[in-house]
């Protein structure tokens, strides 16, 4: 019998995306709204966070997707968090929502990156395998 693989490593990204999200959800002051903003965040960078730990992602790409999940996203809940219940209503529910798009949008660009990454590492590996292999109009 062979053995199972090795499971993978949790980073300490995953870690705190994880987090955040349980305080979100056990928390009852986010309303209905924002609980499934976080949750898009949280589907849009846990499998980028997979992806960039797996490969030789940029190293840019890969910081901003930790320093998301481990930095901007906790500290928008902290805020939030940080606020009276009765002063967190209003405004601050606006300031919160929009940030939580613009975090949105940070991800889905940060995606559109490595799936850049991933098609050039593809075509990459086309360009040396037709050099290495296919035959030219020189070979007799």
């Amino acid at each position: 019998m062979s053995a199972a693989p090795p499971a993978p490593r949790v980073t300490a990204a995953e870690k705190a995306l994880v987090a955040t999200v349980r305080r979100v959800d056990t928390s009852d002051r986010f309303e209905r709204t924002d609980v499934v903003l976080v949750h898009e965040i949280a589907d849009l960078l846990g499998p980028l966070l997979l992806r960039v730990a797996e490969r030789g992602a940029d190293p840019q790409v890969r910081h901003d997707l930790e320093t998301l999940a481990t930095e901007h996203l906790p500290r928008t809940v902290a805020d939030h968090l940080a606020l009276p219940a009765d002063v967190a209503r209003g405004a601050p529910v606006q300031e919160l929502r929009n940030q939580l798009h613009l975090l949105v949008e940070g991800c889905q660009r940060l995606r559109e990156a490595v799936l850049a990454a991933d098609v050039d590492r593809q075509q990459q590996q086309s360009r040396f395998l037709e050099t290495k292999f296919r035959k030219s109009d020189l070979d007799l």
